[in-house]
């Protein structure tokens, strides 16, 4: 900023602001606990789901519809709604599985209505797939 006093690292050499307790480029801040967990547990849920996609590719945004004839996102709410009664009911043997797979339908829920939004609006646009 204009009027910062600045200082060179002795250790780098970049400059950094006065107000700044280290040189934030070779010793930056440690990230508190809570920062790294939260970074862990979505990349281990970026994973699983990635993992499974690939094992069972789009079944999700586009069912086969055989037994269920609703839409996609109905299907999806479908399963979060048993999951929901599974974690509460303490049906499951490891609840944590059974919240990872709730994020998971999450996180599908709103990749399919991503999905939707960009077809509807390619389609309004007279571009086709």
């Amino acid at each position: 900023m204009k009027g910062d006093t600045l200082n060179r690292c002795m250790q780098c050499g970049h400059t950094y602001s006065e107000g700044m307790p280290r040189c934030p480029f070779c010793n930056p801040e440690p990230e508190p606990p809570m920062r790294i967990a939260i970074m862990e547990i979505c990349d281990e849920v970026k994973e699983v789901l990635l993992e499974k996609n690939r094992m069972y590719g789009d079944s999700l945004a586009n069912p086969v519809n055989i037994f269920h004839k609703g839409s996609d996102l109905d299907g999806i709410n479908a399963r979060i709604d048993d999951k929901l009664a599974r974690i509460r009911s303490a049906q499951t043997d490891d609840a944590e599985d059974a919240e990872l797979d709730l994020i998971g339908y999450l996180i599908m829920k709103r990749a399919v209505k991503r999905i939707q939004a960009d077809r509807k609006g390619r389609a309004e646009h007279g571009v086709f797939e």
